[in-house]
């Protein structure tokens, strides 16, 4: 994100200012005139300095009645970092802590456009960058976020190769409930589902709409089945939602596939896997969740749903073993009969 996009978020002070030689009293009163905190400092060679409230108090403080005979080049801030429209924003708000400053120039071609307050644009800045990272119809994590996320677990698994699972979501034949509900309804729907994945998930997964009907969740320090699980327990928890009559669909569904990391991953890599196990979900006829064992954790060779109290028993240890990593996935499959 660059300074003019904070610029657009309507924050930022005049780019009004006063002479390095003025009379500091004068000075006192421009800065009062125009209802500000700080005002810039210019001489011949452009801005040389900020001249804030605070600087005007500890000139009092220091010399009393003496300070009508200062001048604003004798008081004013000269730690000045300046910034210009197409500068990062978190690199400038990092340069001015470094120089521990509370105000900033923007300059445009030498010549000050405004002056930003870092408490100010700070604030403007994540709220932005808030938005920008998140999906505007359900107010979950949208794609650029959520890859983001997966990235920066996929460095601490190669780290520490604690596992990581991913989990792609979509919801069972949407186009049809837009075609005869119409896409108002569908948004509903979606927003509905949203609420269960995010009531559903732990505080620190990351879940995310990544487009049209596709959801996704990121479970750190889970294992496959575990994951698997999860997603049972979710699928589950929106076959309960209220559905308005449509041909041939009488209640929400989804599928799922699920992944485990594997050393080496890229988010591609780990994404691709989950994406054919959810290939795979819908072949099987919708509705259920299956997961691609990761050779590098615990290959689960056969999962059986229990349809009475909706857990999904898996296997113990030793029906699975330790495999290489260039072993074949094994498809573990977590429902028939949501």
């Amino acid at each position: 994100m660059l300074i003019r996009d904070i610029l657009e978020g309507g924050v930022g002070q005049s780019s009004a200012a006063v002479q390095k030689s003025m009379p500091l009293l004068e000075a006192a009163k421009e800065l009062k005139s125009r209802d500000s905190n700080a005002i810039l400092v210019v001489d011949d060679d452009g801005v040389c300095g900020i001249l804030s409230d605070r600087d005007l108090v500890n000139a009092v403080a220091a010399r009393g009645a003496a300070i009508a005979l200062l001048t604003v080049g004798d008081v004013m801030d000269r730690s000045l970092v300046t910034c210009t429209l197409d500068d990062d924003v978190a690199e400038t708000l990092d340069r001015m802590s470094a120089a521990s400053v509370h105000h900033i120039p923007v300059l445009q071609d030498g010549e000050p456009v405004t002056m930003l307050c870092s408490r100010e644009f700070d604030s403007v800045y994540r709220f932005l960058k808030a938005q920008a990272e998140t999906d505007d119809l359900t107010n979950l994590s949208n794609r650029r976020s959520f890859h983001r996320a997966v990235r920066y677990e996929l460095e601490l698994f190669a780290a520490s190769h604690t596992p990581v699972a991913l989990a792609l979501l979509d919801v069972d034949h949407f186009k049809r409930i837009n075609d005869q509900l119409g896409h108002s309804a569908g948004d509903d729907i979606l927003k509905a589902v949203a609420r269960v994945l995010a009531t559903g998930s732990r505080s620190f997964d990351c879940v995310a709409r990544i487009g049209g009907d596709e959801f996704a969740i990121l479970f750190p320090q889970t294992l496959l089945n575990q994951a698997v699980m999860a997603c049972r327990r979710i699928l589950r928890s929106c076959s309960l939602l209220e559905l308005a009559p449509v041909e041939g669909v009488s209640r929400v569904s989804l599928c799922a596939g699920v992944a485990v990391t594997r050393r080496g991953d890229t988010v591609q890599d780990l994404i691709k896997r989950a994406d054919a196990s959810l290939y795979q979900a819908k072949a099987a006829g919708r509705g259920r969740v299956v997961g691609a064992a990761s050779g590098s954790h615990y290959a689960l060779n056969a999962a059986k749903l229990d349809d009475h109290d909706g857990t999904v028993v898996v296997p113990s240890r030793k029906a699975g073993k330790l495999e290489g990593d260039d072993a074949p996935d094994q498809a573990l499959v977590a429902s028939s009969n949501i």
